[in-house]
C-alpha cells in the first residue's frame, strides 16, 4: 500500500498544527512502515525531521512555510502530482489543494472549523479575520469535506459541528482524540528546575501560566477583566503568558485594559517559549489558565494535568470532552466565575484532589493511543 501524507505544518517552531504533527508522525510512521507500507511524507523544508523515522521517505517542499503565497502555490500544484497512483492520501492540513487529488483514498484531518462556527454565530464563536480570508477559508473547507472519502476530527465537539454546519453524514466522521508524552510532562516536579525555570523567565514562586496567543477566542481578556476587578486581591498572582505583547487589532482592547488598569506586573509576556521549557513551566506554575471560548481540542490542560497542575478552564466547544471532571470549569463570559475559581484552585484540599484526578485523567490520553487510531482509519 503506497501512503501520501501532507505534513507540511510542521517547521522548527511548531504551534499550533505543526506540534500536532510533530507529536503524531514518529509514532504513527513506524506502524505504517512495519505493515509493509510505502510511506511518503510532504513536509516544510524547514522542518526538524530530527525524531522522525521509521523508514517513512521524507519529500520537503521547495519552498518554506513562512512564504505564505509561494507556499500555497506550490502546496495546490505539487501536492496533486505527488499524490499521483497513491492508495490513500492523508492531509493531517485540515484542507486538500485545488487541484485534483489522485490518491484513490482521500482523508483528512479537521482540526478545527471556528471559521465556519464563526460565520454561522460571530456572537457565540469570536474570532478576527478579514472578510475575504473568511470566505477563502470556508470555500476550501467545504469543498474538501466533500471531496474526502474520510474526515477525522480531534473531537465530538468537532464531528458535531462537521454535521450540524456543513451537513456532513455522521457515518463518514472518525474521531481520534490528541495525546499527551506522559514521560516528558510528568517528570518535571523538582523544586531545583521549578527554581531554575522561575529565574529564566522571571517569574515569583507562585504565579499563573497561560499558554497560547492572545486570540480573541483564546479570552485571555477574561482574565485581565478578573484580576481588574475589586474583590479579594490574594489569589491574584501573576499570569505568565506564552506569547508576545502585540499590537494590532487582535490584542488591541485587551493590552489597553491592562494599561489602564495598572496590571503590567500581572501579566508577563514571555514570548516564544521553546518546547524544552514547556513541562517545567507547566510545573511550576500553580495553576493553568485556559478559559478558551473555542477548542478543537485543547492540548495544553492535558499538559498541565499530566505535569502535576490544576487547570482552570471553560464549559464551552471540546474543553470539558478533554478535561472530564479532572478541572475546575467555569463559565468563559464571567470574570468572578474565574475569581472564584482561583480561590478553590489555591484551596490545599480542592488543589490535592485535582492534582490527583488530572494525572488519572492525563494518562488516559496518549499519542501512541492517537497513532493506532490513525492507522486503523488509513488501513481499515
Amino acid at each position: 500500500m503506497r501512503i501520501v501524507i501532507h505534513a507540511t505544518g510542521m517547521t522548527r517552531n511548531n504551534t499550533g498544527v505543526g506540534q500536532y504533527i510533530s507529536h503524531l508522525l514518529p509514532h504513527l510512521l513506524p506502524r505504517l512502515t512495519m505493515a509493509g507500507c510505502e510511506v511518503s511524507v510532504l513536509v516544510s523544508p524547514d522542518a526538524d525531521l530530527s525524531g522522525l523515522n521509521g523508514g517513512a521517505k521524507m519529500v520537503p517542499l521547495p519552498i518554506a512555510r513562512t512564504k505564505t503565497i509561494q507556499r500555497v502555490f506550490w502546496e495546490h500544484v505539487y501536492v496533486p502530482v505527488a499524490s499521483w497512483s497513491a492508495d490513500v492520501y492523508l492531509s493531517l492540513m485540515s484542507v486538500f489543494p485545488f487541484s485534483p487529488v489522485w490518491g484513490k483514498r482521500k482523508l483528512v484531518l479537521i482540526q478545527d472549523i471556528l471559521h465556519v462556527m464563526h460565520q454561522a454565530n460571530p456572537s457565540l464563536y469570536p474570532w478576527q479575520c478579514s472578510r475575504g480570508r473568511l470566505f477563502y477559508i470556508n470555500q476550501t473547507i467545504k469543498r474538501t469535506v466533500n471531496a474526502a472519502d474520510g474526515i477525522i476530527t480531534l473531537s465530538q465537539f468537532v464531528a458535531d459541528g462537521l454535521h450540524q454546519y456543513l451537513g456532513v453524514a455522521k457515518d463518514r466522521l472518525t474521531v481520534i482524540p490528541c495525546g499527551v508524552d506522559i514521560r516528558r510532562f510528568g517528570a518535571n516536579k523538582d523544586q531545583e528546575q521549578s527554581a531554575q525555570i522561575r529565574k529564566r523567565y522571571g517569574l515569583p514562586e507562585r504565579f499563573y501560566l497561560f499558554v497560547g496567543s492572545p486570540a480573541v477566542h483564546k479570552n485571555l481578556r477574561l482574565v485581565v477583566e478578573a484580576f481588574a476587578s475589586n474583590g479579594n486581591k490574594q489569589v491574584f498572582f501573576p499570569v505568565a503568558i506564552t506569547h508576545h505583547k502585540e499590537a494590532g487589532s487582535v490584542f488591541e482592547q485587551t493590552a489597553r485594559l491592562i494599561d489602564e488598569r495598572g496590571l503590567n506586573d500581572s501579566f508577563r509576556f514571555l514570548g516564544y517559549v521553546p518546547q524544552e521549557d514547556l513541562p517545567p513551566l507547566y510545573a511550576a506554575a500553580q495553576a493553568l489558565l485556559y478559559p478558551s471560548l473555542h477548542e478543537g481540542f485543547g492540548i495544553p490542560p492535558l499538559e498541565a494535568m499530566a505535569s502535576g497542575t490544576p487547570v482552570v478552564t471553560s464549559n464551552r466547544a471540546s474543553l470539558p470532552e478533554v478535561v472530564g471532571d479532572a478541572a475546575i470549569i467555569i463559565d468563559p463570559t464571567q470574570p468572578e466565575a474565574l475569581v472564584e475559581a482561583l480561590h478553590k484552585v489555591n484551596d490545599a484540599l480542592t488543589r490535592q484532589s485535582l492534582i490527583e484526578k488530572g494525572l488519572v485523567r492525563a494518562r488516559a490520553f496518549s499519542w501512541e493511543r492517537t497513532a493506532e487510531l490513525m492507522a486503523k482509519a488509513i488501513m481499515p
